[in-house]
């Protein structure tokens, strides 16, 4: 259930919600036109505190695994060829 809808709720159903989920929810805020709320243009750029730590992602890059994939395939296939004493066409 979404608790933006509790406000359209029947009032048994909407106690049974609150007495469930243990949350009250306010009442709707009344109707009222909200004043323009101005905003003025920051001159100076606001700092962060925000730490940014780079992990160190283990492990081969992807060309190197996408490389390994086909050298193997590559070894697999020649072996398999060599087994069953198949004629490759391009192949002397």
């Amino acid at each position: 259930m979404n608790p933006k809808n509790l406000t359209q709720l029947d009032p048994k159903l909407k106690e049974a919600y609150e007495r469930v989920m243990g949350t009250s929810v306010p009442p709707p805020a009344p109707a009222a036109t909200p004043a323009p709320i101005h905003q003025e243009p920051q001159s100076a750029p606001q700092t962060s505190n925000q730490v940014v730590v780079n992990k160190k992602r283990g492990g081969l890059s992807p060309v190197l695994i996408a490389i390994a994939i086909i050298l193997f395939f590559t070894i697999y296939t020649i072996v398999w060829v060599m087994v069953f004493g198949l004629k490759v066409p391009f192949l002397p």
